[in-house]
């Protein structure tokens, strides 16, 4: 019922269906895997490599650089379709994960068609910031936190489980500090 709901939701929200991004998570992409470097290049500008691994595929968006340091980077996978490139990370301790996923869409069509959809609806549990000059949709719900923003023809995901909320929100704030995206 609960990932119904979310489901429903994600495709009203965003008019993206979050069971097959989850599907994706745990799996990794099928069509058009893309080959994924396994050594991450660190800098002090990029802490877990994210940003350097991202630009091999994608505009660089905004990325964190902080993620709760008992969390491991545990699957990595990028993808190349025909109107959108995906590149998702996932970090994981015990019931504890993070997920960030950046899609990148080719075609103005496909974009437009997409963000559109990126508006807050239920202000139960949905709400809307704007960080930076983002406006950054959120969805707090029991153990589960989900933020969508867009930079560019980039939508990024930011996704947690069994995180504490602040450090959950912490994460995504270190996306918007002034070397996480050059």
């Amino acid at each position: 019922m609960v990932i119904l709901g979310l489901n429903t939701w994600s495709i009203c929200s965003y008019g993206r269906n979050i069971s097959q991004l989850a599907y994706q998570l745990r799996n990794g992409f099928s069509p058009a895997d893309l080959a994924f470097s396994q050594e991450f290049e660190y800098s002090a500008d990029d802490p877990y490599g994210i940003r350097a691994e991202c630009e091999k595929y994608i505009p660089v968006p905004p990325t964190p650089t902080y993620i709760p340091e008992q969390l491991t980077q545990t699957k990595c996978s990028a993808s190349d379709g025909s109107h959108i490139t995906s590149v998702i990370f996932q970090y994981e301790h015990k019931k504890q994960c993070i997920a960030l996923a950046y899609e990148y869409f080719k075609d103005d069509e496909t974009f437009r068609n997409t963000t559109t959809n990126v508006t807050a609806d239920d202000p139960n549990h949905i709400f809307t910031e704007r960080i930076k000059g983002h406006d950054v949709v959120m969805k707090w719900e029991d153990d589960s936190f989900e933020a969508i923003f867009v930079d560019g023809k980039t939508m990024c995901h930011v996704w947690t489980l069994h995180i504490p909320q602040e450090e959950a929100y912490k994460v995504l704030r270190s996306c918007f500090e002034e070397n996480a995206k050059k």
